[in-house]
């Protein structure tokens, strides 16, 4: 069975399915989202790229009024102690996207999916151009 977008955000999201500017949400997604490349997951690929830009939105609003940082990794009492997240040993795609479980999801679906590209090379140092593609 197959569900539309809509569906996928009601299944998963039901904050930003009740949103108001949901389509927009819906149209922003689908700027970073490949419909050739994803095949018959392009639904929910779009669905969770929606939920996780409405919900990274949402924690920005919610950190800028409390004052803090970014996702606190832990804290301390004794002489005050508090670390952020960072991850800035990930490409920025990936950071941004491991900002929630929206984005893991999305990001799972892509490694299992999308096609990638390398090369390679024989005994005369000629170059191949190789593709492994993952399953649509």
């Amino acid at each position: 069975m197959s569900y539309t977008i809509d569906q996928w955000i009601a299944i998963k999201c039901s904050d930003l399915d009740s949103d108001s500017d949901k389509q927009q949400w819906i149209d922003g997604a689908k700027l970073h989202i490949n419909q050739d490349s994803y095949g018959s997951k392009y639904n929910i690929c779009v669905a969770l790229r929606a939920c996780h830009d409405f919900t990274v939105k949402q924690q920005q609003q919610d950190r800028i009024s409390s004052g803090a940082a970014g996702p606190i990794t832990s804290k301390r009492e004794g002489d005050l102690s508090i670390n952020f997240a960072n991850n800035s040993s990930k490409s920025d795609i990936e950071a941004y996207l491991g900002l929630t479980t929206y984005g893991l999801e999305l990001l799972s679906i892509q490694k299992g999916t999308l096609s990638r590209f390398g090369v390679t090379g024989d005994d005369n140092d000629t170059i191949i151009p190789i593709c492994c593609t993952g399953n649509n």
